[in-house]
């Protein structure tokens, strides 16, 4: 799975944030964390992998926090691709 997106700090002092993904409500350990400026616009990239995934439908989530001033997502993306044998 790939999940990018771009955040941006909406206040007067720089903001953190931390992405996630999950599948199935499960942590993938794809994570992405930084910090950006007033007046910055930043963006991240987080790429997992998951093996022994059943067929059929599951559920990918991206979860966003912060921490330290007040930041947008912009634009968040998921993208799972599936292969097998």
């Amino acid at each position: 799975m790939v999940a990018t997106g771009g955040y941006e700090s909406v206040g007067a002092v720089p903001a953190r944030a931390f992405c996630r993904v999950e599948l199935d409500g499960l942590n993938t350990g794809a994570a992405a964390t930084d910090n950006t400026s007033s007046i910055a616009h930043e963006s991240f990239t987080m790429i997992g992998e998951e093996s022994g995934v059943a067929k059929g439908t599951h559920t990918l989530r991206m979860l966003c926090s912060e921490s330290g001033g007040d930041v947008v997502i912009n634009s968040p993306t998921i993208i799972g691709l599936a292969l097998g044998t």
